[in-house]
């Protein structure tokens, strides 16, 4: 598998980043659903 995904212009957007930024949003979603749950909002 290549190291970078695709190209905007000159720059380079890699895999891993793509992959953190997924993780980022995933666990920003779910400590929003679980603050909604619990009434705890930040």
């Amino acid at each position: 598998m290549h190291p970078i995904a695709f190209y905007i212009g000159s720059l380079s957007i890699h895999w891993y980043g793509i992959l953190i930024a997924i993780g980022f949003l995933l666990g920003f979603w779910t400590a929003s659903r679980r603050a909604l749950l619990y009434d705890n909002l930040p």
